[in-house]
């Protein structure tokens, strides 16, 4: 200690674990557990820290680490190799030379257990060697021993629930002993639990229908626009409270990847999650704190690409403390309801929950305990493929100040939106209604965008507490009406057994929190995620522009609206859209929309560099026309 001196720089470890740049502010010998108290580099923000949590060249390694270090570097080997005649080499003064195994003990010579006669001597130099005085190609390093994980299980509790239910069937305890066979495989009691609910509702006929007649339209929501400015002084405290969430589970099949979409190209060689690290990073600094928090929800087919992806970013964070797994649950045979067997492909018998799962995952990974513990009370939850969904300060301080548990973005739906889910009031909460939860005598009502005005943008806020207290009072379950999607249980072989997939959505936990929920009217700014190549077009044009905080976002010009664009089964798949905009991405700054005619066909086209879209425009591509869109202003219908 008496090298360190107030003023001098070196590094300090931070609750990730990581070490940054820090400068000593006090030396106070009798805090003898933390006497070093230093102000972190670029940030208002000090800690009071031990010798073993800092690096200076001053320093000495700690001993603690170093015998750790020596701990880690003890090598075991495995002698079962060597038999008595066998040849090998043994050192004498430095040097090798041959010498064959008289025997080898099987206890009480642990460091020297070969006894090893040289080559051309008498018995009397025979002599008790180690490893490290050893040759041999039979002489091998012992494998540690690896811990198996404790699996979790139910509690008595759930145990009791599961078996009292008054639901019981051999097919339902079918499903059961199948998720309970998988539980540490992404699969928790939580997501147990949940998935049981889903489950009922299926078989108990439970259509989740919302008639016309129980709602009335969302009205009096306050506008982004209209919330107080951000109180500097306050803000910093409740920033430290809150914690960033990604939902990062999806593959984008639909687009043809078959890795997480996430890693797709955006603009500029960076992907989405770049600029969700460029993101967290900008905010960190800009809000002068490293302890916003970041989570990543992924799923058992992005972890593992994501992790890897994520090692240039070390200052993100411990990848444990950041990571999330989205449970897996297993597809319903339609006939009987039982669990399905595929065992030409044992994954293809389980798929994703949806998003919806996000209340089981926190719950069932220990990371709403974690958090919670950790000091953080808000999270702000959005998808991995909006870049427009960031931290805006105006809605933290809202929602951190009102008397609510759960909040959403709603943007006011267009004509293109009007098949798509709305936010409804029910009693004296809100509530989201789906098309498939609207009877067909409701229809025209669901799609009346005059009546029904906004749709949720996926922008989740809630309060930890609230979400523990909610699921604590619901059996440890988040309510959720079931979406059953109709399968087959290998997607790609339409004759393998019809399945059901049960899904929940996230934003449909609004209903559990009556009169304490919440929703805020954003302009599309806050919206723009990538569902189909016709959004990756429109991303990657000029329509878009990049903020100085990472966001991509609509230019002010669109007004909010992007160019609406259909592109057709043609060039639905990456592969084909990367065809497409093979030499360049067309100027879609005045399109109002584009469309690609016909909508399938086997002939694919380029656009060349300088074309430009001006108001409604339409490609119609004939087999024996050019292969590329020549550079130029275009508007109506173009023949190719």
């Amino acid at each position: 200690m008496d090298k360190l001196e107030v003023g001098m720089r070196l590094h300090a470890t931070y609750w990730d674990g990581e070490y940054y740049p820090a400068t000593v502010e006090a030396i106070v010998p009798k805090r003898s557990k933390a006497p070093i108290k230093v102000n972190f580099v670029g940030y208002d923000e000090t800690a009071w820290k031990s010798l073993a949590d800092l690096k200076s060249k001053r320093l000495p390694a700690p001993k603690a680490k170093a015998k750790a270090k020596a701990k880690a570097k003890a090598k075991v080997w495995d002698y079962s190799g060597l038999e008595k005649g066998m040849r090998v080499q043994a050192e004498a003064d430095g040097k090798y030379y041959a010498a064959e195994v008289v025997v080898v003990s099987k206890k009480g010579k642990k460091d020297a257990p070969v006894k090893v006669h040289w080559v051309g001597y008498t018995a009397a130099s025979d002599e008790w060697v180690g490893a490290d005085r050893l040759r041999s190609k039979a002489l091998t390093l012992k494998k540690p021993e690896k811990k198996e994980r404790k699996k979790p299980e139910l509690t008595a509790e759930q145990t009791e629930a599961l078996k009292n239910s008054g639901k019981q069937t051999p097919e339902r305890d079918a499903v059961i002993e199948k998720m309970k066979k998988s539980l540490g495989d992404a699969v928790t009691p939580a997501a147990i639990m949940a998935f049981l609910q889903a489950y009922d509702s299926l078989v108990s006929g439970e259509t989740g229908m919302m008639a016309e007649s129980s709602l009335q339209p969302a009205s009096g929501l306050k506008n982004l626009k209209e919330l107080a400015e951000v109180d500097k002084d306050k803000i910093g405290a409740i920033i430290e409270k809150t914690v960033i969430l990604k939902l990062n589970g999806g593959l984008g099949t639909g687009m043809g990847l078959d890795k997480a979409k996430s890693l797709l190209e955006v603009v500029d060689g960076k992907n989405f999650l770049d600029f969700t690290a460029d993101q967290i990073k900008y905010q960190r600094t800009e809000y002068k704190t490293k302890k916003l928090g970041f989570v990543l929800m992924n799923s058992f087919s992005t972890e593992s690409d994501t992790r890897k992806a994520l090692r240039k970013y070390r200052d993100l964070g411990q990848w444990n403390r950041m990571n999330m797994l989205q449970n897996k649950v297993p597809k319903v045979l339609q006939d009987g309801f039982g669990p399905s067997v595929y065992e030409k492909n044992p994954s293809d018998e389980w798929c994703p929950p949806g998003h919806g799962d996000l209340y089981a995952a926190l719950l069932g990974s220990g990371k709403l305990d974690a958090l919670i513990k950790d000091g953080k009370e808000y999270v702000f939850v959005s998808n991995s493929d909006n870049l427009g969904a960031t931290l805006d300060l105006k809605l933290l301080q809202y929602f951190a100040n009102e008397d609510a548990g759960f909040m959403m973005e709603v943007a006011e739906r267009t004509e293109a939106d009007k098949k798509g889910g709305h936010l409804a009031m029910k009693g004296d909460g809100l509530v989201l209604r789906e098309a498939a939860q609207c009877p067909d005598a409701d229809e025209k009502a669901f799609q009346d965008i005059t009546k029904h005005k906004y749709f949720n943008t996926n922008n989740l806020w809630f309060k930890l507490s609230d979400v523990k207290k909610v699921m604590e009072e619901k059996g440890g379950v988040m309510e959720l009406p079931m979406i059953r999607n109709s399968k087959t249980v290998d997607p790609k072989d339409d004759s393998t057994a019809k399945v059901y997939q049960l899904e929940t959505a996230m934003g449909a936990a609004i209903a559990n929190f009556g009169a304490r929920s919440r929703a805020v009217v954003v302009d599309r700014t806050r919206f723009a995620p990538v569902k189909k190549c016709d959004d990756l077009l429109n991303l990657r044009s000029d329509a878009y522009e990049c903020t100085s905080d990472h966001r991509l976002q609509l230019i002010a010009s669109r007004n909010g609206l992007p160019p609406t664009v259909t592109l057709g089964d043609t060039y639905k798949k990456i592969d084909a859209f990367d065809k497409l905009t093979s030499l360049a991405v067309p100027s879609m700054k005045d399109c109002k929309s584009l469309t690609m005619l016909p909508k399938k066909t086997k002939k694919l086209i380029s656009f060349e560099k300088g074309v430009v879209f001006k108001g409604d425009v339409t490609i119609e591509v004939s087999d024996d026309g050019p292969e590329v869109l020549k550079a130029g202003e275009y508007t109506g219908t173009v023949k190719l």
